[in-house]
C-alpha cells in the first residue's frame, strides 16, 4: 500500500511538470517566386515557324499532319510565364483544327445529299455546318488576339533587332490570313449549298445578284460604295431589299430601282487588332455579302440569292507602352499607366483584363493612368495582366500582356512590445505599431490571442495599439506560450496577416502544489528508506516471538494469559501461511497488511486466516481482556489452517 502511494505521487509530479507543454510551430512562410527568364534559352523564331507550319497544313486540309505538329510542340521546354500563353494558344489551335475539319466534312456531306436530291436530309447537315462555321469564325478571332499576346512576349525575348524573328512573324501573319480566307471560302460554299437546296426544294424562279465594290482596297473607317443588279431569268427585279452583310451582321439595306440596280455607301468597320510593328499599315481580308431574301409577295415565286466579294482592308498601327506592377494583392487597388501612340485620335477606349476577367473599361488620352483592383476571390500565384486598346477610326487595336503575381499576404509589418516573462493568472499587456507598405496604418483590426483568451482593438491614427488579456491558469510550472497577433489592415477587405510571439510563463499555484508534493515525498522517503537506530530483535525475523506481538498492545494494560494463548494460536497459523506462500512478516508490517498475502490461498483458508487475524488484533488492541471462548476459537482456527495447508502440500 505504501509503495503504491509513493508511485502514484511520483506520477502526479511528472504530469504536473511536463503535461500540456505546448508544441512550437514555425511561422508560416509564403513562398514568393519571381519568375525569370534568366538561363532559359529558346528559339522564338522557331516557335513561330512551327505555328506557321500548323496553320499552313490546316489551309491545305492536312488536319492530321497539323495535329502532329501541335503535339510535337508540347515537349518544348519553355519558361514558366511563357508556358501559360503557349498552352492557351495550343488549346485554341487544336479547337480550330477540329472545327474546320468538321466543317469541311459537313459541307461535303451536304453537297452529296443535294446532288442526290435528298433535300430534307441535307437541311440538318447544313444547320450543323452553320454552327461549325460560326465557331470557326470565333476561334479565328480568339487566335488572332492570342497571337498578339504570344508575339508580344516572344518578341521581347528575341529582341527588337532580330530580323529572323521579324520574318517569321510576318509569315505567321500571312498564314493566319489564309485561315481567315479559308473560313470565308467555307462560308461561301455554305451559302451556295443553301441556295441549291432552296432552288431544288420548290419550283422557284432562280434569281441572280451581282456585287461590286468601287475599290479593290479600302482603309478602315473609310466610306465605300457597293452596287449590283438583282434579276430573275434576265429580267430586273425592282423595289426589292438587298442586305449588305459583313461578319454576319447587316450594316446597311439598299432598295433596287426600276432596273434592278442597287447602290449603297457603307463605312468599313474597324474591328482589327494587331500587335505593334514598325510599319505603315496592316492589311486584312474584308468580306462583304449582298443578300436577297424573298419577301411576302416574292415568297414561293423567286429564290433567295447571295453574292460575296472580298477586298483588302488596311489599318494604321497602334503602339502601347505599358507600365504595371509585377505583384498585386486581391481587393487592393493598384495603378497601371501607359502611353498610346496612334494617328490623329485624341482618345482611345481600353480594357484592363486579368486572365479572362474584366477589371476596368476606360476612355483615356494618349498618356494615361488607371487605378484597378483584382477580385477578392482570385487565387494566389501567377496570372496574366492584359491591356487592350480597342480599334478606332483607321487605327487598329492592340494589346500588351505581362505576368502578374497575386499575393494573398498583405505587405504588413509590426513592431510588437510585450513582456517576455509572465506569471499566469495575471494580465498580459501587448503593445505595438502596425505598418502597411512601410507607413503607419490607422483603424487596422488587431486581435491578440493566448490559449482561450482573446482581445480585439483598432489601431490609432499613428498605427499604434495596446491590448491586454487574462493569461488564465494552466498546470505546467514553466512553459513557452504562443501569443498570436492577427492583423486585418483594411476593415472592408477580409485578408489578414498573422504574427506569433512567444512568452515564458510561470504558474505560482503549480509551484505551491509542487512544493507540497515534494515535502510529502521527502517525509515518506525518510520514513521508509533512511536507516533508523537499531533495536534488538528476536533471533528469527520470519518467526516473530509472542513477546513482539505482545509489545503492540496498548500500554494501558498488560497482556493476560488468554491473550498470550490467542497470540500463540495466531503465530501457529502465521507460520503455516508463511510456509505455504513464502511471504515473511517483517517487523514493520501490521497484521492487517500481512493479511493481503493470504489472498494467494484458497478462499476458505483465506477467510479462516482473516478471522484469526481479527481475533489476534482484538487481543492486541482492545481495551477489554479476551475470554476463554476467544482463545479456544483462535486455537481451533489455527489448527484448521495448519490441517488444510498440510493437506494441500504435495
Amino acid at each position: 500500500m505504501k509503495r503504491a502511494i509513493l508511485i502514484a505521487s511520483c506520477a502526479v509530479t511528472l504530469a504536473v511538470l511536463f503535461l500540456n507543454i505546448p508544441a512550437f510551430a514555425k511561422q508560416s512562410q509564403i513562398p514568393h517566386e519571381n519568375p525569370s527568364l534568366a538561363g532559359e534559352r529558346i528559339d522564338t523564331a522557331m516557335l513561330l515557324l512551327q505555328y506557321r507550319n500548323f496553320f499552313n497544313r490546316i489551309s491545305a486540309g492536312q488536319y492530321h499532319d497539323a495535329a502532329v505538329v501541335l503535339d510535337d510542340m508540347t515537349d518544348v521546354r519553355l519558361p514558366q510565364d511563357l508556358r501559360y500563353l503557349v498552352n492557351r494558344y495550343n488549346d485554341f489551335c487544336s479547337q480550330l483544327s477540329d472545327t474546320i475539319s468538321r466543317l469541311e466534312t459537313l459541307l461535303e456531306e451536304a453537297a452529296n445529299l443535294i446532288d442526290d436530291n435528298q433535300i430534307d436530309t441535307a437541311v440538318p447537315v447544313l444547320a450543323e455546318a452553320d454552327v461549325s462555321l460560326q465557331q470557326a469564325g470565333m476561334l479565328s478571332t480568339e487566335i488572332t488576339a492570342a497571337t498578339e499576346s504570344l508575339t508580344n512576349m516572344t518578341g521581347l525575348m528575341a529582341g527588337a533587332s532580330s530580323s529572323i524573328y521579324q520574318t517569321q512573324y510576318d509569315l505567321l501573319q500571312d498564314s493566319l490570313r489564309r485561315i481567315q480566307l479559308l473560313i470565308a471560302e467555307f462560308d461561301r460554299l455554305q451559302d451556295t449549298l443553301q441556295e441549291s437546296r432552296l432552288q431544288q426544294q420548290s419550283e422557284l424562279t432562280p434569281t441572280q445578284l451581282t456585287l461590286i465594290i468601287d475599290t479593290p482596297s479600302v482603309l478602315a473607317g473609310d466610306t465605300v460604295t457597293v452596287s449590283g443588279i438583282l434579276s430573275a431569268v434576265g429580267m430586273p427585279l425592282p423595289a426589292r431589299p438587298i442586305e449588305i452583310v459583313t461578319d454576319n451582321k447587316t450594316i446597311a439595306t439598299a432598295i433596287t430601282d426600276g432596273n434592278g440596280t442597287y447602290t449603297e455607301n457603307i463605312t468599313v468597320p474597324n474591328e482589327w487588332t494587331f500587335p505593334y510593328r514598325n510599319r505603315d499599315t496592316f492589311t486584312a481580308p474584308f468580306p462583304v455579302k449582298a443578300q436577297y431574301t424573298p419577301g411576302d409577295k416574292d415568297a414561293g415565286v423567286y429564290s433567295g440569292v447571295i453574292s460575296r466579294v472580298v477586298v483588302d482592308a488596311s489599318v494604321y498601327p497602334t503602339k502601347l507602352d505599358l507600365a504595371a506592377p509585377g505583384t498585386a494583392y486581391p481587393g487592393l487597388p493598384f495603378n497601371i499607366s501607359g502611353t498610346i501612340t496612334t494617328r490623329d485620335i485624341p482618345e482611345r477606349d481600353i480594357l484592363v483584363m486579368l486572365d479572362e476577367s474584366l477589371l476596368a473599361a476606360r476612355t483615356v488620352k494618349e498618356s494615361f493612368s488607371v487605378e484597378v483592383k483584382a477580385h477578392l476571390n482570385i487565387s494566389s500565384g501567377e496570372h496574366v495582366l492584359k491591356v487592350i486598346v480597342l480599334p478606332a477610326g483607321a487605327s487598329c487595336g492592340t494589346s500588351v500582356s505581362q505576368s502578374m503575381v497575386m499575393i494573398r499576404e498583405l505587405p504588413v509589418t509590426a513592431d510588437i512590445q510585450m513582456t517576455p516573462l509572465v506569471f499566469l493568472s495575471r494580465q498580459i499587456s501587448v503593445r505595438g505599431t502596425i505598418y502597411y507598405a512601410a507607413q503607419p496604418i490607422a483603424n487596422a483590426v488587431v486581435t491578440v490571442r493566448l490559449n482561450d483568451a482573446a482581445g480585439t482593438v483598432n489601431t490609432s491614427a499613428d498605427g499604434s495599439f495596446a491590448a491586454s488579456l487574462a493569461s488564465g491558469i494552466h498546470w505546467p510550472v514553466f512553459s513557452r506560450q504562443d501569443v498570436s497577433i492577427t492583423i486585418q489592415p483594411l476593415a472592408d477587405i477580409p485578408i489578414t496577416t498573422s504574427i506569433t510571439r512567444q512568452i515564458s510563463a510561470f504558474n505560482p499555484f503549480t509551484i505551491l502544489l509542487l512544493a507540497i508534493v515534494i515535502t510529502f515525498l521527502g517525509i515518506r522517503f525518510r520514513r521508509n528508506f533512511v536507516p533508523q537506530p537499531r533495536r534488538e530483535t528476536p533471533p528469527s525475523i520470519s518467526q516473530p516471538e509472542p513477546a513482539l506481538l505482545i509489545s503492540r498492545t496498548t500500554e494501558s494494560r498488560k497482556p493476560s494469559g488468554i491473550s498470550i494463548k490467542i497470540l500463540e494460536a495466531y503465530r501457529a497459523g502465521l507460520k503455516a501461511v508463511e510456509d505455504k506462500t513464502g511471504a515473511l512478516m517483517h517487523p514493520a508490517d501490521t497484521l492487517r497488511e500481512f493479511l493481503g498475502h493470504a489472498a494467494a490461498l484458497t478462499q476458505e483458508t483465506s477467510q479462516q486466516f482473516a478471522s484469526l487475524t481479527a481475533i489476534a488484533e482484538s487481543a492486541l488492541y482492545s481495551t477489554r481482556n479476551p475470554d476463554e471462548a476467544a482463545a479456544a476459537q483462535a486455537e481451533k482456527i489455527a489448527a484448521t489452517i495448519k490441517e488444510e495447508l498440510c493437506r494441500d502440500t504435495p
